[in-house]
């Protein structure tokens, strides 16, 4: 039967209202204190696969009773893992059932674990019965990497007729397949089995971090077992809550969630981006030109040096990156993160630098191109000034951020070459209040500030 047939099979639970997968919406899920590190135990067992079952929708490692157990994490059982699975899509189209922000990966693996002491019917019958875990897999160019899953894989020709099984004869631990994954990040919430009968006994967790898999073997699951799409369509939350732990990262959390990141800073009252209104900045004489040492150098970006004595910083500073902010590919498209007057411009690029207390540093770097390159013709002894914060997680309030008046002018198709190739849009902050800062422009009185990171940032301007 088909998953919209479910519904209909004797004892079905797949009509109800706590029904899995489901989409994580990052910017209404809520940060749980209470989720905390889990304690495994045989992870890295590796005899812990008993043998491999060809189900006839899924692949299932079957693991030996008793040796797996999964506790913590803000579970309030300790749970014994029963078995491991996979759900996957075809060759070209992604295969897991979960996603985040509406971002599929190309498999999913479940480790199901029974609470102890609770039979299989009692267990299904509990809402936290069953404590599953979900890892997303991602595609790497690497060939058969890594061995653990190559091992894995080289039983599938084995099992290709359904309800067929093999033994596990190769050496293959939870561990070698999680390669690496921090066990830290991940979403909670609670849900159901994702095949009939969907019993609501599950409580959710699902991890940040997808498992990196070379592409050859990932596709050996479709193309040996021969079926493909095997994964439950995603399911209304029905006002449920998806939590998550500090340690999930900022990437996937949206501006909304990130002062609630360990140690961030986003909520401070100097943040960045800010608009910067002409009409009250204050003239500064000690916003002198800058003296930019080693811009020319197609290879500035590996051996740049900054003397920092002009341009009104008091300190040495060495580039660390060179990085943008863009918005869509529309024509109308705004993505820089400052404005002036209210006025966006298309993209913003900022040199980020870093105090230094000694005289040289580098940063390696093996494509030719110089800042120069970069920045082109743009006046930079017209700037302003003022004390801020980078303007990703953590936020560090301790940037010095210089933005030069005149826009870079590029050619607008380069431009969308960024989300374009990219994949992804509208890659700047909100802007936040200037609360009691000022901004300083270049020629005229002198104000003390702090040093830290310093920020030089230049809008683009898009040619036709």
């Amino acid at each position: 039967k088909t998953p919209s047939q479910w519904e209909h099979i004797c004892d079905s639970k797949c009509k109800g209202t706590r029904q899995s997968p489901v989409n994580i919406d990052t910017d209404k899920a809520i940060f749980d204190s209470s989720l905390t590190n889990f304690t495994f135990s045989n992870f890295s067992y590796p005899h812990s696969i008993s043998h491999l079952v060809n189900t006839g929708h899924t692949v299932k490692c079957v693991l030996e009773n008793n040796v797996v157990t999964v506790k913590g994490g803000g579970l309030r059982y300790e749970y014994a893992s029963t078995e491991l699975h996979f759900h996957w899509g075809n060759t070209t189209y992604p295969g897991s059932e979960h996603s985040v922000n509406q971002n599929r990966h190309l498999m999913e693996m479940h480790l199901v674990s029974l609470r102890k002491g609770l039979t299989v019917q009692n267990a299904m019958e509990d809402p936290e019965g069953i404590a599953v875990l979900g890892f997303f897999i991602d595609g790497t160019s690497d060939k058969e990497t890594p061995e653990a899953w190559k091992n894995l894989t080289s039983h599938l020709v084995k099992i290709t007729n359904i309800s067929t099984n093999i033994t596990m004869n190769r050496v293959v631990s939870i561990s070698d397949l999680l390669n690496g994954v921090n066990l830290s990040k991940f979403y909670r919430y609670n849900g159901s089995l994702t095949t009939p009968t969907c019993d609501e006994a599950v409580v959710w967790t699902v991890f940040q971090e997808p498992i990196s898999v070379s592409k050859d073997l990932i596709d050996q699951f479709p193309e040996t077992m021969n079926y493909q799409n095997i994964y439950r369509p995603q399911q209304d939350l029905n006002g449920r809550k998806v939590f998550y732990t500090m340690s999930v990262s900022w990437p996937e959390l949206t501006v909304s969630h990130w002062d609630t990141l360990h140690g961030s800073y986003c909520g401070g009252k100097e943040q960045s981006p800010v608009d910067i209104h002409t009409s009250d900045v204050i003239p500064d004489a000690d916003l002198k030109h800058f003296n930019f040492i080693n811009f020319s150098n197609p290879h500035a970006i590996a051996a740049l040096e900054n003397t920092g004595h002009t341009g009104g910083l008091k300190d040495q500073y060495s580039t660390v990156q060179v990085h943008f902010h863009w918005g869509n590919v529309s024509d109308s498209s705004l993505g820089s993160e400052h404005s002036v007057n209210s006025k966006r411009y298309p993209m913003e690029v900022i040199n980020e630098q870093k105090s230094l207390f000694f005289h040289r540093s580098t940063v390696e770097l093996n494509e030719s191109i110089s800042l120069d390159d970069l920045i082109g013709n743009v006046d930079r002894s017209q700037y302003y000034r003022y004390s801020g914060s980078l303007t990703t997680p953590s936020c560090n309030e301790g940037v010095i951020w210089t933005i030069f008046k005149q826009p870079i002018k590029v050619n607008k198709n380069l431009v969308k070459m960024f989300p374009t190739q990219m994949g992804y849009i509208n890659i700047f902050r909100p802007q936040q209040p200037l609360s009691h800062r000022n901004v300083y422009t270049s020629l005229a009185p002198t104000h003390s500030r702090p040093l830290g990171f310093s920020l030089f940032m230049a809008l683009l301007l898009v040619l036709c």
